[in-house]
């Protein structure tokens, strides 16, 4: 029996192991990148308004008789479309920022911007005591889409323990 000799060239395989490894990696990260990627929404042309315009009707203006005869003029009617400038659907919510001593007195009444923790820092100085707000008044306060209890509407009125 005859036995061959395998050239094996250790460094040379170990450096091939890592050149393929680094590839594999590269090549999962780009797919990972590209099956990931956020797709862009559609967004349509708006929507298109389409007004009638009446045709306005020839009118007959009487004019100084010549050769007896009747000129009839038309009368252009020019439409004047003002532009009105729609504020934005979706309005932008701003946080009120109160201070500690901001807000006195047993009663509040709910403005656009409020939470309960801004009104608990404006109250007692301290945003974390909202839950004396939502005891007092659970009956008043809704409930957020997750579940909590902290929904509340500007003119509403809440009792301040």
């Amino acid at each position: 029996m005859e036995q061959k000799e395998i050239d094996v060239n250790p460094s040379r395989s170990a450096t091939t192991a890592i050149i393929a490894g680094i590839i594999i990696i590269a090549l999962g990260y780009l797919s990972y990148r590209y099956f990931n990627r956020p797709t862009k929404p559609e967004i349509g042309e708006g929507i298109k308004i389409e007004r009638a315009t009446p045709t306005p009707e020839p009118t007959v203006t009487p004019t100084e008789e010549k050769d007896s005869t009747k000129e009839v003029t038309k009368v252009e009617e020019k439409e004047t479309v003002q532009e009105r400038k729609i504020e934005s659907i979706f309005a932008a919510w701003v946080a009120n920022d109160y201070k500690p001593g901001d807000i006195k007195g047993s009663q509040y009444n709910v403005r656009s911007g409020d939470t309960l923790w801004e009104i608990a820092e404006g109250r007692y100085g301290n945003g974390s005591e909202w839950t004396k707000i939502l005891s007092a008044n659970s009956s008043k306060i809704g409930f957020l889409p997750n579940g909590s209890q902290a929904l509340i509407f500007p003119s509403q009125t809440l009792a301040l323990p």
